[in-house]
């Protein structure tokens, strides 16, 4: 049985706990965490084996601590109905705005993606973050690209192109490492061939001379000689092969 992917999620409210596992959980292992306490405590006890997690997943925002389960409840209450109002706002707002643009920035990261394969790509954008479609939202994951908020810090702006560039540098120098590898690999094949090649040839000639001379000494190193060439050669050739491409990996 092939081993899900696991995923780790914390969020201080059932609702989202539990409609996550109910979307997510045939294709992923869910491991869901109200607390921080147990969140971090899983996360270092899992750290370096199998069980570890392959997403994290992370609510933004969360109770705040040292206050009374009624002042607390009562904060909880107002903090909603600003949620209830943001989201209904963003319904509002969106069609004037697609009235007035289109995110035609989706058609130009396509565009961009097929002539780059692996040129970091990002979306820079204002609100448009807060206002597309989940479609378009899939797209621009799929596709690799990033998202960069107009209107914030410089030195935010900066840090993330810098990170974009150290990512393609990275994913570069592992590419040619690999290339490099392989075309080793390819090199020691195409040698180790000519030489099990040459040495088919010698084993022959040395075989058609035992005879031609009619010498029995030859005829009987050439029977015992010729056999164990022809088992060991393959052999050590396989295992150094192997051993190479253990030193590549």
């Amino acid at each position: 049985m092939v081993k899900k992917p696991v995923i780790f999620y914390i969020d201080d409210k059932d609702k989202w706990l539990n409609g996550f596992f109910m979307n997510h959980h045939k294709d992923f292992d869910i491991e869901r965490f109200t607390k921080d306490t147990d969140f971090r405590k899983r996360l270092a006890d899992v750290q370096g084996t199998e069980n570890q997690p392959d997403i994290i997943l992370i609510d933004l925002f969360h109770p705040k601590e040292n206050r009374s389960q009624t002042e607390q409840k009562a904060a909880e209450i107002k903090g909603q109905a600003a949620i209830d109002r943001l989201d209904a706002t963003i319904d509002e707002v969106k069609q004037p705005i697609y009235y007035a643009w289109e995110p035609y920035g989706f058609n130009m990261l396509q565009f961009a993606r097929k002539l780059y394969p692996e040129t970091p790509i990002a979306i820079y954008t204002q609100q448009g973050l807060s206002v597309v479609g989940d479609d378009k939202l899939a797209e621009v994951s799929k596709l690799r690209g990033e998202w960069l908020l107009k209107g914030r810090d410089k030195t935010y702006e900066s840090y993330k192109l810098q990170n974009m560039l150290e990512q393609t540098n990275e994913s570069d120098r592992l590419r040619k490492e690999l290339e490099v590898s392989e075309l080793k690999m390819r090199r020691s094949k195409k040698i180790n061939s000519i030489a099990l090649g040459i040495l088919a040839a010698i084993i022959i000639a040395l075989g058609i001379y035992a005879w031609i001379v009619n010498n029995d000494v030859y005829q009987f190193i050439t029977l015992l000689v010729v056999p164990l060439l022809v088992v060991c050669v393959p052999i050590f050739i396989s295992r150094l092969e192997k051993a190479q491409e253990n030193k590549g990996d």
